[in-house]
This record gives structure tokens, C-alpha cells and sequence, in this order.
């Protein structure tokens, strides 16, 4: 018995790739997990190369679950995202070699009795600093290093047990942390800017959100190492701080009728306050630490939020955050000596225009005060009354204070690491958003490099003295 094949059949032409649908298509790119499978697929035929050719969608996929940090100031100036995509990559590329060579480096040190140690010859001469030079933007390929994320295209490629991979590791999570303070430094600086920065534009805030914004940034400053690691990225970390800042706003506005919208003050000023009060206060439970008020932690919302505890000026920050987003808007601080508080229009001001002034105590639970009560404060401090104090106090010079009170916290316990990095902030007050902050900084602080508490997670008592010595000898890289 013969087999016929039918004519028909016969007929049917050859499945062919240029009739998968363009949306097949991008479905299928996106289980490609980075450019070189990309790479390879347009390799294949000429129809997938110019379909990855012309589809810069593909690109900006890639380009976004590669880079969480460094897109927030020029997302919407990124036109040509393959291109875009290529500069990031050699920008990573090179951090990853230059942390390499520093490997090499340490592990070929051989230290004297004097312990200043001597170079092999050979090995080429390395500045672990210059990896600052792209600032933010080495971010994720530095926690991607640190964390040994094996699904990171780099860390693939140039990780491996041909070289101390925990020395590589914490290299990478120190130089990590040092562009995330940066990060923040440079930010903080735009808050003090005439002209306000590219990002905050601190000109067009109001002074409640510019306060909100120092006060986040504060928190920022002060992530911890481990969990900057633990988190995909620092924005991440601060969204549980604004989520809880969120939560408190929404469950007061569930208790009663407020437009947030308002911008005028209206007669009812006093009656919000003293509900707020009472949520805040009695149902919420915060209030002064009187208990461990030079604990640095009470100057840092998140840590308020945590404890519900704090000192008079961020528990301050924190109500005026509060106040904003339920539609108070004018409520200032003043700084009297050794104390501060808030003020709001009274009603009496309101109604008849006069100089009727109404303060509130938030480290003491809220409590409305006098001109009077404001007089007794400042006496109980020594200070001779002075009616300038009673004066407003700028967000910015607020935020400054900030800072005084982390100082002397940190003089107070004897706190020399975090004193250090806080003169970061300090330089910034005074520099150009631009400028080289970080080997201004460096310049002064170089003992800031050696991260203590990393060193414990990743290295060893052998290598920790090569380290330091290492660190030690690093030049600042020219940097504009």
C-alpha cells in the first residue's frame, strides 16, 4: 500500500517570522532577562534585528528593571533609551573593573612592621574613588555586587571564586553607601539655594513642604547600610516614613469634615487643632522624650513614628506635615531658647485683626499657650525676654537646628563616625549643588571610607588591617 499526500497539503506555505504580530513579539522580549539575550535574538534573523532596532520600547523596559536609582532627575530627558541603556552599562562596567583592580590591590599588599605595606609591582595603581565620579548612578550595580545578585548580567560576568568575592562585596557595599549619602548631600544643598534645586526647586515650595522635604532627607541620611542592602533602593526604604505619615492624615480625616484643598484660614482654625491634638496626642500617644531626650534617633521622623516619642522641633516638623495635608496651612514655628513651638492664627486674630497670637506646645502634649507662657519658657532657661524670639522661624534656619541638635548628640555619646558624615550636610549648606562635595568632604574625613559596621559582615581579621591601609592611601579623583 502506497501513501498519498494531498494536494492540499502540498500547498500550505512555510510558516514564516515575519507574520508574528509585533505584541507576540515584545511578549516574548520580555522574558529575555537582559540586553545580550536581546543581543542574541536580534542576532538571529534579520526581521528580530530590526524589530529590536526600531523598538526602543524594548530598551526602555530594560532600562528600567536594570536601574531603580539614578533615573529620578533625567527620566523625562532620556529620548534614545537603547542609547541610553549603552551609557549606563559602561558606566557599570567600569565600576565593576576599578573595584576589581582595588581587589587586587589589597590582596598583593604585604605589610611591613611599620605597616605601611608594599605594592607588587606589577599590579597597576587604583582609586577605589573614582567610581564617586558617576555619583548615584553606579548605585545599582554596587548593591547588585554587594548582595551577589546573581541575576545581575556583571555580577555574572565578573564575579567568581578566582577572587576574594567578600572583599569585592564589601567594596561594593561602602562605596554604595557613600553615593547614597551623596545623593542626599546634594539634595539638602538645593534646600539652601537662592535659586532653589534642579529637583526641589525649593523657591516654588511652600515652607510646609520644604520642612517635610529636610525632614525626609534627615531620614534618608541616616539609612543604615543593611537595610539600604535589604531594600531595592532607598525610596523604597522611605516610602514606609511617608506611608506612615500618610496613614495618620487619613485617619484623622475619618474623624472629621476637612478640605484639604483650603488655602485660606478659616474660623474653625482652633477647633481642628485641639481634635488633632487629641488624636495625636491622647488616642496616638505622642509626646516628648523626657526620658532619653539626647538620643540622636529623636531628631529623625522615622524614628518618632516608630517610638511616637521625640524633642520639640521634630515633633513640630512632624505636626506641621500633618497640618498641611489636612488644610491648615499657616502654622509657623518659632524658636525660643532651648524650646520650640508652633504658632496658628487664633480666632480673635481672625475676627477682629488684632494682635492676638496663640501658640501650641507639642512636646507637651499639645497645650495652647500665651504670650505669657511664652515669656516664663525663656525664663526658665536664664535668657532675658526679647520680642524678636517670638519672630518666625524659616524653614531652612529650622533644619539648620536640626542639625546643631544631631551635632551635639553626637558629641554628647562621643559618636565620631556619624559626627563625621554629618559634616557631609554642613558642606553642602555652603557649596554648590555641582561642586565636588564628596572630596570636599573626603579631603577632610578620610577615616569615613572604612565602613566598621560592613567590615564585620564581610571580612575577615586578616584582611581587615590591609583594608584600612588601602583606604588610607587613596588620592581624590578630579572631579567636575
Amino acid at each position: 500500500m502506497t501513501l498519498s499526500v494531498s494536494p492540499s497539503s502540498s500547498l500550505e506555505p512555510a510558516p514564516s517570522l515575519a507574520g508574528i504580530p509585533s505584541d507576540i513579539f515584545d511578549l516574548v522580549v520580555r522574558f529575555l532577562p537582559d540586553h545580550e539575550g536581546i543581543c542574541r535574538l536580534s542576532s538571529s534573523c534579520r526581521l528580530f534585528r530590526e524589530l529590536v532596532k526600531e523598538n526602543d520600547d524594548i530598551w526602555k523596559q530594560l532600562h528600567n528593571s536594570r536601574w531603580s536609582v539614578g533615573n529620578r532627575n533625567n527620566i523625562g530627558a532620556i529620548s534614545m533609551w537603547k542609547d541610553d541603556y549603552v551609557r549606563r552599562h559602561g558606566i557599570d562596567v567600569c565600576a565593576v573593573k576599578i573595584l576589581r583592580d582595588c581587589v587586587s590591590q589589597i590582596v598583593v599588599t604585604n605589610p611591613t612592621e611599620t605597616g605601611t605595606g608594599t605594592q607588587n609591582q606589577d599590579s597597576r595603581k587604583v582609586n577605589v574613588l573614582d567610581i564617586l565620579a558617576s555619583r548615584e548612578e553606579v548605585y545599582d550595580v554596587l548593591r547588585a555586587i554587594a548582595i551577589h545578585d546573581a541575576s545581575n548580567v556583571l555580577v555574572r560576568r565578573f564575579v567568581s571564586s578566582n577572587i576574594p568575592v567578600d572583599l569585592l562585596r564589601y567594596l561594593a557595599a561602602s562605596m554604595m553607601v557613600h553615593t547614597h549619602r551623596e545623593s542626599v548631600a546634594r539634595r539638602w544643598g538645593d534646600l539652601f539655594s537662592r535659586s532653589g534645586g534642579i529637583e526641589y526647586q525649593a523657591s516654588r515650595l511652600t515652607d510646609g513642604e520644604l520642612l517635610e522635604c529636610g525632614t525626609l532627607l534627615l531620614v534618608e541620611f541616616y539609612f543604615p547600610a543593611h537595610d539600604l542592602l535589604e531594600a531595592t533602593s532607598p525610596q523604597e526604604l522611605l516610602l514606609c516614613v511617608t506611608s506612615q505619615i500618610d496613614s495618620l492624615v487619613n485617619d484623622f480625616r475619618s474623624r472629621i469634615d476637612v478640605t484639604p484643598s483650603s488655602n485660606e484660614p478659616s474660623k474653625d482654625v482652633r477647633s481642628k487643632i485641639q481634635l488633632l491634638n487629641e488624636f495625636l496626642f491622647s488616642e496616638v500617644g505622642f509626646r516628648g522624650n523626657v526620658d532619653n531626650y539626647y538620643d540622636y534617633r529623636n531628631s529623625l521622623l522615622n524614628h518618632v513614628l516608630d517610638t511616637k516619642q521625640g524633642i520639640p522641633l521634630s515633633l513640630s516638623a512632624l505636626y506641621v506635615c500633618i497640618c498641611r495635608c489636612i488644610g491648615v496651612e499657616h502654622v509657623d514655628m518659632i524658636g525660643l531658647p532651648g524650646h520650640f513651638l508652633l504658632e496658628i492664627p487664633s480666632d480673635d486674630a481672625l475676627d477682629n485683626n488684632s494682635n492676638s497670637r496663640l501658640f501650641i506646645d507639642v512636646f507637651n502634649g499639645g497645650r495652647f499657650l500665651s504670650i505669657q507662657d511664652c515669656r516664663n519658657i525663656v525664663a526658665s532657661y536664664g535668657y532675658p525676654w526679647g520680642e524678636s524670639m517670638l519672630e518666625k522661624v524659616s524653614p531652612q534656619l529650622a533644619l539648620k537646628r536640626m542639625l546643631n541638635n544631631l551635632e551635639q548628640c553626637h558629641k554628647g555619646d562621643k559618636n565620631m563616625p556619624l559626627l563625621m558624615q554629618l559634616q557631609l550636610l554642613r558642606i553642602t549648606e555652603r557649596s554648590n549643588s555641582n561642586s565636588n562635595i564628596m572630596c570636599e568632604f573626603l579631603t577632610r574625613f578620610p577615616a569615613v571610607l572604612f565602613q566598621e559596621s560592613l567590615s564585620k559582615q564581610y571580612l575577615t581579621a586578616p584582611i581587615y588591617l590591609q583594608v584600612m591601609h588601602f583606604f588610607e592611601s587613596q588620592q581624590l579623583p578630579n572631579r567636575h
